[in-house]
């Protein structure tokens, strides 16, 4: 947030006893929803570690857990005693998901829409960035190495490379 300079908009009140805001718990909790993050352990060390230092920074502790359906998860979750959610992981069960449903949430991952569906928010955008930087420096036979991986999010970079080099006729 400092180094884009982002200000957020003060919020607003809501009126009324019946809208009254929950208390702040001081926790956020960071949820593992499938083994994606053993895939790229590096990367994952540094989210970890960039998130402990920002809460750490914000006095506010931080809550892990593994979870594959509802009852794991950890019990400052299940009754609401977190101010969010972060969410790590292709895909989450359906009934996870409605049992987080009042918490806000961000993911730390690509992931799949309910059901399978859905944008891989991001990865589409980094396949076609990088046809488009190879493209742009005069590169006229690119080749995509696609990995024999499930990931959805690998699929993605791939469809937005090769749609790159469509649209140039390539």
């Amino acid at each position: 947030i400092e180094r884009m300079q982002f200000t957020p908009r003060p919020r607003k009140r809501r009126g009324g006893s019946s809208q009254r805001r929950r208390a702040r718990s001081g926790n956020i909790a960071v949820l593992l929803l499938d083994d994606s993050y053993a895939n790229h352990s590096t990367l994952a060390t540094l989210k970890l570690q960039g998130v402990c230092h920002a809460l750490r920074e914000a006095g506010m502790n931080m809550v892990l857990g593994q979870v594959t359906k509802p009852d794991d998860l950890p019990p400052l979750v299940a009754g609401g005693k977190v101010d969010g959610v972060l969410l790590w992981g292709h895909q989450a069960p359906r009934e996870v998901l409605a049992q987080l449903r009042d918490l806000p949430s961000v993911w730390l991952s690509s992931h799949a829409g309910e059901g399978g569906r859905g944008a891989l928010l991001g990865n589409e955008t980094a396949g076609r960035m990088a046809a488009e930087y190879l493209i742009d420096r005069g590169c006229r036979r690119l080749a995509l190495l696609s990995l024999a991986s499930e990931l959805p999010s690998h699929r993605a970079r791939g469809e937005g490379f090769s749609f790159a080099a469509h649209v140039v006729g390539l």
